[in-house]
């Protein structure tokens, strides 16, 4: 859908198929390992914090 190469429509019929189709590539399932999670530095937390609010402000439009 988002290359364009599948409209909405397709998807609904895919959806709805009792088979595999053959529009549809399907991966091995591999489970993902978080393996980390960094922070800043407690001196730098508030410059993030307003940084990540910043990034998630609306346009008014």
């Amino acid at each position: 859908v988002g290359q364009g190469r599948l409209g909405v429509d397709d998807l609904v019929r895919i959806r709805d198929e009792l088979d595999r189709v053959p529009e549809v590539k399907v991966l091995a399932a591999r489970g993902l390992t978080l393996t980390e999670v960094g922070y800043p530095a407690d001196d730098l937390l508030a410059h993030r914090a307003s940084q990540t609010r910043a990034r998630r402000d609306l346009d008014a439009d």
